[in-house]
């Protein structure tokens, strides 16, 4: 299975008004995150609402494409945002001899962006990542996670 990026953070994000504000005005913090990326060269190319809880956006680096994922459940609770790449091989595709492309560099890529943007939106308060392949190890800077292996 892909590693996914996973950020947890705190904040809120201003109100344009209208329908929006019933996920928390997502959209607002997902553009914000768009210019971030289309800075450092992320080609995002789609961004639409996500099964009415958040934001999600499709985009491409180096040869492989992402989803990344913006979303609020509760409105006390907390934002999460999941970076995970798309259209790998699943596990009866590598069965019959379909190999991954190599992505752990351009995901990186990608979480250094959010990164960026977490670390300087005045509407984050307080943010951690983690790696799906160890959730419980947290850190501000990604760079501290383990990026070793691919699973």
């Amino acid at each position: 299975m892909p590693i996914s990026v996973l950020l947890e953070f705190s904040g809120s994000f201003p109100s344009k008004g209208g329908e929006w504000k019933r996920i928390f005005n997502a959209d607002f913090g997902a553009r914000e995150l768009a210019s971030y990326m289309k800075g450092r060269e992320i080609d995002v190319w789609n961004d639409d609402l996500w099964n009415d809880f958040g934001w999600l956006l499709f985009c491409n680096y180096g040869d492989n494409k992402f989803a990344v994922y913006l979303a609020k459940y509760e409105e006390d609770g907390n934002w999460e945002c999941t970076i995970k790449v798309e259209g790998q091989p699943g596990i009866l595709q590598k069965f019959i001899g379909k190999k991954s492309t190599p992505y752990l560099e351009d995901l990186k890529h990608i979480a250094l962006a959010v990164q960026q943007w977490v670390s300087e939106s005045k509407f984050i308060a307080d943010y951690e990542f983690s790696l799906s392949n160890e959730p419980k190890l947290c850190s501000k800077d990604i760079l501290d996670l383990n990026w070793k292996t691919e699973l």
